[in-house]
């Protein structure tokens, strides 16, 4: 193999002493957008891979683990969701999921980036597979924080699932205890709002539990979820908050019928036994969501340029 050869290789470079390497069959489009580098390619090994700002979006053939964690256990959690809002989600496989609920009325999706989301209709029609064509869809493109301001929508689950932000990007405003302020004034009184957290793993703790905290000082129920996605070489978290409904307290019987009687389609990845494994924690784990003391506010962002972030 011709491991250095850099034509034939990506290299996923977010951890600061760790390269992951991906082999390449095509690449399928590079350029950028007015907000961020897009990269799509084929591998070998995950099909065909989304790349944002050198980060690792999604692939192929393991997407349908992270989508199904990010939208299912909040949405079935809730006792009836009838009003969604998606924040970012670009590849429209989130929007995807949240469709497969017959108890869905309504579901807002804001993206700030229109090219990256005709980027991913056009080169990874899979990932929506027509979602954006819903009668029930009402798109905006708009900065989320800006769109919540100016919007009195209430909503019974918000999904963030946003990409880890730049140090000096404008959506680190969108992780701050001001924005989380902001979302749940625009939740129903039982609503849940649940974000992607970044890599969880004993040795990445640093973001999650940044914003584990900071979800804390807003929200009386904060439950962080875990899973391994294999083309992430590493496992990605979740979060899930609201101040009425505890996915903990959910039982098997109950998930096993609300997903037979509220969702459309095949779940490929989410059940019983996937709920229960996402929301159990390593006890390092534990223990650093425990240590940890900061709160990121809009004043204190320059805690996301924190070298422990990345190890």
């Amino acid at each position: 193999m011709e491991i250095f050869n850099q034509d034939k290789w990506f290299w996923d470079k977010s951890a600061r002493n760790r390269i992951f390497a991906h082999a390449l069959e095509e690449r399928i489009y590079l350029g950028k957008t007015d907000f961020q580098k897009v990269q799509i390619f084929r591998s070998h090994s995950f099909g065909k891979i989304l790349v944002l700002d050198d980060d690792i979006q999604s692939s192929e053939f393991d997407e349908f683990i992270y989508h199904e964690s990010l939208v299912h256990p909040a949405m079935l959690t809730h006792p009836k969701p009838a009003k969604v809002l998606i924040i970012g989600g670009g590849e429209g496989a989130t929007l995807r999921e949240v469709l497969k609920h017959r108890t869905l009325e309504r579901v807002v999706m804001v993206d700030i980036d229109r090219i990256l989301i005709e980027l991913c209709q056009k080169y990874l029609p899979e990932w929506s597979k027509n979602s954006f064509q819903d009668k029930r869809l009402i798109m905006i493109f708009q900065d989320a924080r800006e769109y919540l301001l100016n919007s009195k929508e209430e909503f019974d689950i918000i999904i963030s699932d946003l990409i880890d932000p730049l140090p000096d990007s404008p959506a680190r405003f969108l992780l701050t205890k001001e924005f989380y302020e902001l979302i749940k004034t625009r939740l129903s009184s039982n609503g849940i709002f649940i974000i992607q957290s970044s890599m969880l793993s004993i040795r990445d703790t640093y973001l999650h539990s940044l914003f584990y905290r900071t979800l804390t000082s807003v929200f009386s129920i904060v439950r962080s979820m875990g899973v391994f996605i294999p083309s992430y070489c590493n496992s990605w978290s979740f979060i899930m908050s609201s101040d009425k409904n505890d996915p903990l307290l959910i039982t098997e019987h109950e998930l096993l019928y609300s997903i037979k009687e509220r969702v459309e389609g095949v779940l490929s990845f989410y059940d019983y036994e996937a709920h229960k494994s996402l929301f159990s924690l390593l006890k390092p784990i534990r223990k650093a969501l425990e240590n940890q003391k900061s709160i990121l506010t809009d004043d204190t962002t320059e805690l996301l340029s924190d070298l422990r972030r990345y190890t």
